[in-house]
This record gives structure tokens, sequence and C-alpha cells, in this order.
């Protein structure tokens, strides 16, 4: 492994990877990356390398970008982390999309370092919590808490973001508040959702996107 490739829209969690990196692999070369053009940049030359993204780095959709992103490096391994609690239905998502792991609670710094050391063997890794619903098969039984966010949800989720009610978001829809409602509890599961917050991140974050750029 030559470089650990950081990609996240969050300051502390950079700060946290970029610290716990230096001391489980005190000899590879860190990168911060903070456009996707940086991205599609480095991993080009990616040779056994890793990259650790937030939740929120690549915004709503995960799907398209993480197979470009193999189809350009097959030799790329893709890690999300999240501090906190690990939000399940997104390890889950993470899990069915293929990237080799997803790293929970990664405030806790001494078990993060262990984490990243387990990490250069080459193993997938996923916190027990989607291990065990993994095993119970949730990730193929349970779509629509782990799969790829819909049209509608992201149109709903843009709303959010922009401080919309449900009622606002029901009449510019020209659906039901109840709809609503349900397609934004599906959303919640599915992007790791902490706090109202999190849309207006990701809002923030795929106005900064470039897609055209993801062309292979």
């Amino acid at each position: 492994m030559k470089k650990v490739m950081i990609a996240t829209i969050d300051a502390y969690t950079k700060e946290i990877i970029r610290n716990c990196v230096t001391q489980a692999l005190p000899r590879v070369e860190i990168i911060d990356v903070t456009t996707d053009e940086d991205i599609l940049y480095h991993i080009k030359s990616a040779e056994d390398d890793i990259i650790f993204f937030d939740k929120y780095f690549l915004s709503y959709v995960l799907r398209f970008k993480i197979m470009t992103l193999r189809a350009i490096s097959k030799n790329l391994r893709i890690y999300f982390c999240e501090t906190g609690e690990c939000s399940r239905y997104f390890g889950l998502r993470l899990f069915k999309l293929g990237v080799d792991g997803f790293v929970a609670n990664i405030d806790n710094r001494q078990n993060f370092i262990q984490k990243i050391r387990i990490i250069t063997g080459a193993h997938r890794l996923f916190p027990d919590e989607v291990i065990e619903s993994i095993e119970a098969n949730e990730h193929l039984l349970e779509n629509k808490c782990c799969g790829e966010v819909t049209e509608l949800e992201f149109a709903i989720g843009i709303k959010l973001g922009q401080g919309k009610s449900m009622k606002e978001i029901s009449d510019e829809l020209n659906t039901s508040v109840n709809a609503v409602g349900n397609h934004i509890h599906w959303l919640k599961k599915k992007i790791g959702y902490k706090s109202m917050n999190d849309f207006t991140l990701l809002n923030q974050q795929m106005e900064r996107m470039h897609i055209r750029s993801w062309a292979c």
C-alpha cells in the first residue's frame, strides 16, 4: 500500500481518520481529497490503495459512483466511516454495493486504529450489527430500508434540505402527506440519518459534485 485517501465533508471526521491512519500506518502517504476530480485523479494510479469516505461525501446516490471507482481501479479498497453509533441500514446498503467495509464509532480512536490495521490485511470489515443483519439476509429482504435511494426519495431529500415542510413537499410533488412521510422514513434509513442537518449537508455536497467527471 502506497497511499490512503481521505474524502470527508466534515473536518472533525477527517482529523480523526488522519490521526488514526498516521498512528496505525506511519509510513503511508496520506492524501486529502476535497472534490470528485481529486478522487478520480488519484485513483488512476492506485496500487492496493485505500480510500476512506464519510457517509455523505458522495451525496445521495452511491451506486453509480462506486461502480465508476471500481471500473477505474480494481485495486482500490473502499471504506466508509462514521462517528457515533452504527447506522445499520446504511451499512447494509454499503454491503450490497460491494464496498470493502464500513467502520462506525471512529471517535473511539484506539479501536479505530486497530480496525485500520485489520483493513491493511485486505479484510472486508463491517460492524457486528451489520454482520448479524447480513447473516439474517436483511440486506436481501429489506430493500426498502437498504436499497438505493429512489428518484422520488431523492427529490424529497432535496426539498427537506431546503427546509421545506412535509405539506409543502406533498403539494409540490402532487402526492399525499402520508406518502411523503413514508418515503422520508425509508430515506432516513438509507442515508444513516441522525439529524435534519444531514439533508442540508447532502444538498451542499451534491452541489459540489460534477456528475460529468464520473464518466468512465
